[in-house]
């Protein structure tokens, strides 16, 4: 992800305000707007922006010069501006999964013969959950709905450091299958320490 804030310089910047200011009058797009990411936003920050060269730019970069120009909006060409900074805020997500779990359990079986232990199983009113809990193995998990829960305050980036990554779908997978596999050792630990 460029730095756009850092990169250029605040004259190009001061160009650029105008230039969205242009295309988004044109497109009947107020600046209030906090749809960033949508189509016609980044298309019209596309269309505003490679009239300075600059193409092909990353997701986030659409919230810089989107709120570049909202911070902006009455700028007339004199003056100074604000530019704005990236920040890192922490989301707290909620995610409906739907796991596939094979459950272990030990139960000690009154009975006067082994062969006897089967049918006494199946054949009386056993209750699985009576056992003693041993440990469970999740072999498949579906991935659901998800929703933001909370949005909590920004933190400025400090300059040069390195800005973490947006997690994929691939890597949500895998978050999700290691937290499923952390669960499950911590289960083990608190029965083993029991």
């Amino acid at each position: 992800m460029r730095r756009f804030e850092n990169e250029l310089p605040k004259s190009v910047l001061k160009l650029i305000i105008r230039e969205i200011d242009k295309q988004a009058n044109e497109e009947n797009i107020s600046w209030t707007s906090d749809e960033v990411y949508s189509e016609t936003i980044k298309e019209l920050i596309d269309d505003s922006i490679k009239k300075f060269g600059i193409l092909d730019i990353e997701f986030e970069d659409y919230g810089f010069f989107w709120k570049l120009y909202q911070d902006n909006h009455n700028f007339e060409g004199e003056g100074d501006i604000v530019v704005p900074k990236m920040m890192v805020f922490p989301v707290n997500i909620s995610v409906n999964v739907t796991k596939f779990v094979t459950e272990d359990w030990i139960h000690n079986v009154h009975t006067y013969d082994r062969d006897y232990v089967h049918s006494f199983l199946y054949d009386s009113e056993f209750d699985y959950y009576e056992g003693k809990y041993m440990n469970d193995n999740v072999y498949d998990s579906e991935t659901n709905d998800w929703e933001i829960e909370s949005i909590g305050n920004p933190v400025s980036l400090k300059e040069g450091k390195k800005v973490r990554r947006v997690i994929t779908e691939s890597d949500n997978k895998e978050l999700q299958d290691l937290l499923i596999m952390q669960k499950a050792i911590e289960e083990r630990i608190k029965y083993l320490s029991s």
